[in-house]
């Protein structure tokens, strides 16, 4: 299944119509400083914050496709400096997006991407910028880099609109799990699952379990093909850190708008399965908030560390000292 998913992603992608909106801007970036990649639809509330998390931890340059906005994201996007945006017009579905995303791999070549939605903010410990976790990453053997959805909330009710104007959607949202997550490997994948809306919202469904890890940061090698946000074909075995959080504001002011459109147009996997259990929740407990004794105000990416919701990235001279002190052993 893997295989004919990955080729059908393969083959979409050399057919996608993908339009550039604005000149090209891209320039000699260096291949260990990240390009964000992100696909978006009516994202003007979170654009701007997006763009400035980013640049402040380092990323080279933006690539946005947008698809079919109408609340003016393409016109915020336009005269970026460092953005390069494009428009894809077809239907919205898991395959298609991820045909354009590696549209756009193919088209910019061999270099480390971060993939990111525009409601995610990626955050890590141990090294100061992401050029620098690229780079531990090759130092130590790795192509792609774990991370994990860390859904973050506020103390109100989730259909509220609990964010002001111009407000950090850290200051909006600033709560989150501090544990109640669970991993296990499965056909050579890092499953993560828990979290709020896991312990939340299962009472509509019992089953219903959010895939939380996340392979945000790569560099595919020839036949590498990214199938999903959680899951790059084909696997790899080993060792598998969990380097990157990725904050994750899910429901943010226009919650509702969003489960609707979702409902209506049905392009997210199993027909917006998802949306729809969060419609159902909200129908069933309007007031519903996501706080618990197992909420904790986030302050730092070390807090994360420290609780073991993500690992701290070791200094490329870390594995330099293990390979001095083995080369002293073996010469002794």
């Amino acid at each position: 299944m893997s295989d004919a998913l990955a080729e059908e992603i393969t083959k979409l992608a050399s057919e996608a119509q993908i339009e550039r909106l604005a000149p090209l801007r891209f320039g000699n970036c260096p291949v260990t400083r990240p390009v964000v990649i992100s696909v978006v639809r009516d994202e003007c509330r979170r654009i701007g914050e997006f763009l400035t998390h980013y640049r402040s931890i380092g990323a080279g340059h933006f690539i946005f496709i947008d698809n079919g906005s109408t609340d003016g994201t393409a016109d915020a996007l336009a005269d970026e400096p460092d953005v390069d945006l494009y428009r894809a017009d077809g239907p919205f579905n898991a395959i298609a997006k991820h045909a354009w995303i590696t549209s756009a791999v193919q088209t910019y070549g061999d270099r480390w991407y971060l993939l990111a939605d525009a409601d995610e903010h990626a955050v890590f410990d141990g090294v100061e910028d992401l050029q620098a976790v690229a780079r531990a990453a090759e130092v130590f053997g790795r192509r792609r880099v774990r991370g994990a959805l860390i859904d973050m909330y506020g103390d109100k009710p989730l259909a509220t609109d609990q964010r002001g104007v111009g407000q950090p959607l850290t200051e909006a949202y600033p709560f989150f799990d501090a544990d109640g997550y669970e991993e296990h490997r499965e056909h050579a994948l890092t499953v993560r699952t828990g979290g709020p809306r896991r312990r939340a919202l299962a009472f509509v469904d019992p089953s219903f379990a959010p895939q939380l890890t996340k392979y945000p940061l790569f560099r595919l090698r020839p036949g590498e093909t990214l199938v999903s946000p959680h899951y790059i074909h084909p696997p790899i075995s080993g060792g598998d850190p969990c380097w990157i959080g990725l904050l994750h504001f899910k429901f943010d002011g226009d919650t509702a708008d969003r489960i609707s459109d979702a409902l209506v147009r049905g392009q997210y996997w199993r027909s917006s399965y998802e949306y729809r259990v969060y419609d159902e929740a909200l129908k069933r407990m309007p007031d519903l908030s996501l706080m618990a004794p197992s909420s904790c105000r986030y302050s730092a990416p070390s807090q994360l560390v420290e609780l073991g919701v993500i690992e701290r990235i070791p200094r490329p001279s870390a594995l330099q000292k293990l390979r001095a002190a083995g080369m002293r052993l073996l010469g002794s």
